[in-house]
């Protein structure tokens, strides 16, 4: 049986992490510093859906497929966010559209079903750790 390689696809947290062009930049701030008191602690303020995260089925849908309540993310289980699955390095600019002339480029055959990884240059940039992926 082969290693399992978990790869970390989340961004570093900042101001200028990658968001929706609409939303504002977060702001960080220093409430306490070590030289005021002891310690480091910061207030930060967002647009919720800034950075990187997984949305629950209900974000986006009352029902299941199944017709079952659609299920927040603390009723997720864990290997609903891991599994195998492909990356295609798209080049493209920030916030472009990804075309089928864009993925036919990338790969003429992805595969199989397993699910797909898209490796854009805003990604490559931002400092992402993303390198081969089997998840």
């Amino acid at each position: 049986m082969g290693k399992t390689v978990f790869v970390d696809l989340t961004h570093p947290f900042s101001a200028e992490i990658p968001r929706w062009p609409y939303f504002d930049k977060p702001v960080i701030d220093n409430t306490h510093t070590m030289a005021k008191g002891g310690v480091l602690t910061q207030k930060i303020t967002c647009t919720m859906h800034t950075g990187t995260h997984c949305d629950a089925p209900r974000h986006v849908m009352e029902y299941e497929f199944d017709g079952r309540r659609a299920r927040y993310t603390h009723e997720m289980p864990v290997d609903a966010y891991t599994g195998d699955a492909i990356c295609l390095q798209v080049d493209i600019e920030p916030w472009g559209l990804i075309t089928g002339k864009h993925l036919d480029a990338a790969t003429s055959n992805p595969g199989g079903s397993s699910p797909v990884s898209i490796l854009t240059q805003p990604a490559r940039n931002s400092g992402s750790s993303l390198r081969s992926l089997r998840v």
